[in-house]
C-alpha cells in the first residue's frame, strides 16, 4: 500500500457533491495505415474503431507499467490518517473502457456537449480512480480526416498533477508507428493491502508528529513574511488586491460546459514579441484577459479592477527528497489579467509585468510552503472544515481569491502514436473549485497552440460566445504584429517539426542522429519536465536540419543542447 502525500489527499477531500475532482484529457487519433491488434494491415475502407486491441493495449500498459491506474483508495478507519492506493484484486479493465458515438448530428456543438457531461460525473471510489471513452464518428465535429476516433480520459487529481500526467499520457503511446512503449516515470509501487489495526497504529504515530511539524513550518514562516511586508513597504513586490466579484465566484452547480480555441504556434510567438521578454504564457494569460473583459461587458457585469488567475507552478524539481509517493508537487501564485485595460497591447504588457511580479512574490514565501502544511493536515479535519465550508455556502460572502484557473500543460513536439494510430489532436480538461466556476487549460500540440475552458453551465450558458470573445481577443493581438513578424509555414515544404521528423525517419544519413538526439532531447523533456514555455518546434527544426544536411551529429548535439533548456515553470492542476 502506498499512502497519499497531503496534497493528493486535498483533492480527494475537497470533492463534494457536484464538484468532481478529476483531470480529463481528449486525444484524436489517425487510424490511416494504422494496424489492427494482431498486427495485421487495417482495411483502407474501415473507419470502425478497433474498441477490443485498444482495450488491450491499455491492459497491456497497465499491467507491465501503471500499476497505480490498478489500484483503488482505501480510506483509514474514521478519517484519522491520509487514504492509501492499494491494488484492487478484482481490477477488471472492461469497466474502466466505455465505447461511445457521437451523437447527431455530430457537429462541434455535439461534441463539447458529450465531454462536458463525461467530466461533470464523479469517478466511483470503489473502483481505481479512472475511465476511458472511445469515441467515433468525429470528422463531421473537427478538421480531422473520416475514421479518426477520440479517447476521453479521465484520471483523479490525487493520482496525477502536470508532470505525473504527462508521464502517464507518454506511457499509453510510442513514438514510433510500429515501435515498443516508451518508458514512465509514473509508476507508484503497490504493496500488499494492511489491516485495519495496522493502518490505526500508523495513524497514530504519524498524528503525533503533524503538530510538531506544523509549529515548525509557522515558525519558519514568520522570518519570511516579515521580509515580504519589507519588500512591499519598499514597493519591490505587490500583493493583488480589490479583487472584484463577478459570476465566477458563486456557488457550483453540477453541470458544465466545455469548449476550446486553437490558434498557429507562430502566431502566438509573434504576439509575444510586441512585449521583451514576455513567454508564450503571458500571451494566453492577455488572451483570457481579453476574452473576460469582453464575455463580461457584453453581460454588463465588467468591474472596475481586474480579474486574477491562478496558476499553478511545478515545484517537483526543486524538491527531489521525499516525493517519489506524492504525484501532485503544487504551488500556486495569482496573476492579473487585465480586464481592466481596453488596449490590447497594455494589457499584455500588464498581464507580463504582474506575472514578474507574482513570480518573485512567489519565490519569497518558498514553493514548499503549499506541499509542507497540506503534509501537516490531521486528515478528518481537512476533510470535515472543507465540507463545511463548501456546503455553508460562507465562500461567496468572502472576496474572491481567483476568478479562474489556468494551468499550463506540457506540449507536444513529436509524433505519439496508439496501437499505431498517430495522435493528431490533444487537449485537457481542469476540474472547478470551491468559488471558482473556471478553468482554462493551456497547451500545444505540433505547431498548434490551445486553450480549452471549463465552465458551470449556470455560470456560462453560451460558451459558444465565449469561444468568440476568445477569438476575438486573439485577433485584436494579432492584429498588431507587422506582417513579416508572422512565421508562414508553406504547405509543400515540411517545415513544422513533426513535418520535419517524418521526412527524417526515412533518410537513412539522418536516421541515427534523429533518433538518438532529437527523439531523446524530446524524450527528456516530456518526462523530465513541465514548463511554460516548451523547446519550441522551430529551435528543433535547425537541429533536424543539420543532420539532413548530412553535418556531423556532436555539432548537432552541441546546438541542440543549447536551444534545449530544461526549466521549471507553470503545470497543470
Amino acid at each position: 500500500m502506498q499512502q497519499l502525500g497531503g496534497l493528493d489527499s486535498m483533492f480527494v477531500h475537497a470533492e463534494q457533491k457536484g464538484l468532481p475532482m478529476h483531470i480529463s484529457s481528449f486525444s484524436v487519433y489517425d487510424q490511416t495505415g494504422s494496424r489492427q491488434g494482431d498486427g495485421t494491415q487495417r482495411s483502407q475502407d474501415s473507419n470502425r474503431v478497433d474498441f477490443q486491441a485498444i482495450v488491450d493495449f491499455y491492459q497491456n500498459v497497465i499491467s507491465q507499467k501503471l500499476p497505480i491506474l490498478r489500484s483503488k483508495l482505501v480510506p483509514v478507519p474514521m478519517n484519522l490518517d491520509q487514504p492509501y492506493w492499494a491494488e484492487d484484486t478484482d481490477f477488471n479493465i472492461d469497466y474502466h473502457m466505455r465505447y461511445t458515438a457521437l451523437p447527431a448530428p455530430g457537429g462541434w456543438d455535439e461534441l463539447c456537449g458529450l465531454l462536458a457531461k463525461l467530466h461533470s460525473q464523479p469517478l466511483d471510489r470503489q473502483h481505481p480512480l479512472w475511465e476511458a471513452y472511445v469515441i467515433d464518428g468525429l470528422h463531421t465535429a473537427m478538421d480531422v480526416p473520416e475514421g479518426c476516433f477520440g479517447i476521453f480520459f479521465k484520471v483523479h487529481h490525487a493520482i496525477m498533477d502536470g508532470e505525473t500526467g504527462m508521464a502517464i499520457f507518454t506511457a499509453l503511446h510510442s513514438m514510433e508507428k510500429n515501435g515498443t512503449l516508451t518508458t514512465s516515470g509514473a509508476n507508484i509501487p503497490v504493496q500488499p493491502q494492511m489491516g485495519r489495526l495496522a493502518l490505526l497504529r500508523k495513524a497514530y504515530w504519524q498524528n503525533t508528529t503533524r503538530t510538531y511539524n506544523f509549529v515548525k513550518i509557522v515558525a519558519s514562516a514568520i522570518p519570511v513574511y516579515r521580509k515580504i511586508r519589507k519588500s512591499i513597504s519598499e514597493n519591490k513586490l505587490r500583493l493583488i488586491e480589490n479583487k472584484p466579484k463577478t459570476r465566477f465566484n458563486r456557488e457550483i452547480s453540477a453541470a458544465r460546459v466545455v469548449t476550446r480555441v486553437e490558434m498557429p504556434l507562430s502566431e502566438i510567438r509573434a504576439i509575444k514579441a510586441l512585449v521583451p521578454q514576455a513567454k508564450v504564457n503571458d500571451v494566453a494569460l492577455a488572451i483570457i484577459g481579453g476574452a473576460l473583459r469582453r464575455y463580461l461587458a457584453f453581460h454588463g457585469e465588467l468591474p472596475a479592477n481586474s480579474l486574477v488567475a491562478s496558476t499553478p507552478i511545478n515545484v517537483r524539481s526543486k524538491k527531489k527528497e521525499n516525493t517519489e509517493n506524492k504525484a501532485n508537487m503544487l504551488s500556486v501564485m495569482n496573476c492579473i489579467l487585465g480586464t481592466d485595460i481596453e488596449d490590447p497591447k497594455l494589457r499584455l504588457q500588464a498581464v507580463y509585468e504582474g506575472s514578474q511580479m507574482s513570480k518573485a512574490l512567489a519565490d519569497e514565501m518558498g514553493h514548499d510552503l503549499l506541499n509542507d502544511l497540506t503534509d501537516c493536515l490531521y486528515a478528518g479535519v481537512a476533510s470535515w472544515g472543507l465540507r463545511k465550508v463548501t456546503e455553508s455556502g460562507i465562500l461567496s460572502l468572502l472576496p474572491p481569491a481567483n476568478h479562474t484557473i489556468v494551468t499550463n500543460v506540457t506540449g507536444i513536439p513529436i509524433p505519439f502514436y496508439l496501437c499505431g494510430c498517430e495522435l493528431v489532436d490533444s487537449f485537457g480538461l481542469g476540474p472547478l473549485l470551491p468559488n471558482t466556476g473556471t478553468f482554462h487549460t493551456v497547451s500545444s500540440i505540433y505547431d498548434r497552440f490551445s486553450i480549452s475552458i471549463v465552465s458551470d453551465r449556470v455560470m456560462m450558458p453560451d460558451p459558444a460566445f465565449y469561444r468568440e470573445c476568445m477569438m476575438e481577443a486573439f485577433q485584436e493581438l494579432l492584429a498588431l504584429c507587422e506582417p513579416h513578424e508572422v512565421l508562414v509555414e508553406h504547405s509543400n515544404e515540411p517545415s513544422t517539426c513533426a513535418q520535419q521528423l517524418r521526412v527524417a525517419s526515412g533518410n537513412e544519413t539522418a536516421k541515427d542522429g534523429l533518433n538518438n538526439q532529437v527523439i531523446n532531447s524530446c524524450k527528456k523533456v516530456l518526462s523530465e519536465d513541465v514548463s511554460a514555455e516548451q523547446p519550441a518546434a522551430c529551435e528543433l527544426e535547425e537541429m533536424i536540419s543539420l543532420l539532413l544536411n548530412g553535418e556531423k551529429n556532436e555539432q548537432g548535439s552541441e546546438k541542440l543542447s543549447k536551444k534545449t533548456p530544461v526549466s521549471s515553470q507553470q503545470s497543470t492542476g
